[in-house]
């Protein structure tokens, strides 16, 4: 065994464990009289991560080091980092009750660095594992990945902390009961919500960062905008930075998809909604996308997955970035990557222009008009199943309601409600209450049986009206009003665009 020197300025790595001093530049080789480096494991734009011991404990125990180097980090008096480091570092105390993030052990100033230490895991990192490989992931594989990650994120989005930097080096399957762990959000915690990098500063890893991060704005859905790409990467065997177009804003990663692979639509749809490039279109949170998970195991379980039918998205422009090889977590100030655009011919749009006007609608929406917003879209689905606007609808005529107009509704209520209403957020409570329709309308704020001669008035008409209370059930009509929403929301859970 021989030991690192800390000395971020000193190339020593073959100092012997009886020496207590570098014999090159005569730095002590251990931090607080404990801890000694045995592996240099990597190095990033704020510093670096060694595999190390605890000579403290017995036989040695173990542990990673992050080091953190002060003098990189803009804008800040010595005295503020440290404050600031003392007091985010304890946040990482709250972490250790989930069984695939590392347990925290300790953190320090030593010099003009700061430390983070944690338990070392042992086992092999997704990228090695993807390079071990001579096949890409099938779906049942990278399901099982996902529900791992997204418990694991979920725990710690609770605790108000994103990663910020999600990429196959920062997964590690453990050796000792083959479970994903999520390492390294530690440090993006410290530097992130201290500030202590100044403004300008991107924390993260081109490849798989969502567009706002580029811009410095962080939300749980960056993190799962990451996780997608990582998904996306499991399925292909391609490096994403060439499956998405920067001329048109789209992916085409579906393009890739190997001929001996097969997918579901609704897992197809679920990596979509996760790499959406607008924040408004992915999921909101964790939760969302361990409910939709669930959701995709209880059709598998009733034999109603649907496959996936392949086509090729046409692009207009083929993108690579320049450092598109390792791409190790980097800071940068101001712009993302540049990037070189190969240009193609033009083609047709991937979507077929929609079929019913929703321009009233979309105009209601984006002033806030939700009474007006409401109405008018049940006069477009009543229109759509060739019955008038202010007639009723019944099970029958449900039935007949084309899904895509119903997708198309639904994102205009999202966009315009930042995600706040709309029919997916209907069928996300009409789930995760099992279809008990009392427990459903409860959540909703809707009465359970209609009270008012006017349907619109047993219904909130206002932003701040709870999650999903929007658009209203105004025009289901009969006696039982139950057996409608049954009806209705059977369609949106076994539509490949919900």
């Amino acid at each position: 065994m021989s030991f690192f020197c800390f000395n971020i300025s000193c190339n020593q790595n073959q100092n012997t464990p009886d020496q207590t001093y570098c014999s090159n530049c005569g730095s002590p080789l251990t931090l607080k009289d404990r801890y000694a480096a045995t592996q240099l494991l990597g190095c990033g734009g704020f510093g670096r991560t060694f595999a190390g011991v605890d000579q403290r404990s017995d036989l040695g125990k173990p542990c990673a080091i992050k080091q953190l180097h002060m003098p990189y980090m803009a804008g800040t008096s010595k005295q503020k980092i440290l404050e600031l480091f003392e007091r985010e570092s304890q946040w990482l105390y709250q972490l250790d009750e989930h069984p695939q993030t590392p347990k925290f052990i300790d953190y320090f100033a030593a010099g003009e660095n700061l430390y983070l230490i944690q338990e070392l895991i042992a086992g092999q990192t997704l990228t090695e594992e993807i390079g071990a490989r001579s096949t890409p992931y099938q779906e049942a594989e990278v399901v099982e990945f996902l529900g791992e990650v997204i418990n694991i994120l979920k725990y710690i989005h609770h605790y108000k902390i994103m990663h910020r930097d999600l990429k196959p080096d920062n997964f590690i399957r453990r050796d000792s009961d083959q479970k994903w762990v999520l390492i390294d959000f530690g440090a993006s915690r410290i530097l992130s919500e201290t500030a202590l990098l100044g403004g300008a500063t991107v924390i993260g890893t081109p490849e798989y960062m969502a567009p706002e991060q580029h811009r410095g704005r962080v939300l749980p859905a960056s993190d799962l905008y990451s996780l997608g790409v990582i998904c996306v990467q499991l399925i292909t065997g391609r490096s994403t930075l060439e499956m998405f177009d920067i001329q048109t804003n789209q992916w085409f990663w579906t393009n890739f998809i190997p001929k001996d692979t097969v997918l579901s639509k609704s897992f197809v749809q679920l990596l979509n909604d996760l790499i959406a490039p607008v924040v408004g279109d992915r999921p909101k949170s964790a939760i969302q996308v361990e409910q939709y998970l669930r959701r995709m195991e209880r059709r598998k379980k009733q034999g109603r997955i649907q496959p996936y039918q392949r086509s090729i998205t046409a692009t207009q422009s083929r993108t690579t970035f320049v450092n598109s090889g390792d791409q190790p977590t980097v800071l940068t100030e101001g712009s993302p990557p540049v990037v070189h655009a190969v240009w193609d011919p033009p083609t047709t749009p991937k979507f077929p222009q929609p079929q019913y006007d929703l321009k009233k609608l979309s105009s209601h929406l984006r002033i806030h008009r939700w009474k007006a917003a409401d109405r008018e879209t049940w006069h477009v689905v009543n229109k759509s199943v060739g019955k008038k606007a202010n007639a009723f609808l019944f099970p029958r005529d449900v039935e007949q309601i084309p899904c895509a107009l119903l997708r198309d509704i639904d994102q205009l209520w999202n966009q315009y409600s930042n995600n706040h209403f709309g029919f997916k957020q209907q069928l996300e409570i009409y789930a995760s209450v099992d279809g008990e329709y009392h427990l459903f309308c409860s959540i909703l704020g809707w009465p359970l049986i209609a009270r008012n001669s006017d349907p619109g008035k047993d219904f909130q008409f206002k932003t701040n009206a709870p999650y999903g209370h929007l658009p209203s059930r105004q025009k289901m009509g009969g006696t039982n009003l139950k057996r409608n929403i049954q009806v209705l929301y059977k369609k949106l859970s076994e539509s490949e665009f919900f």
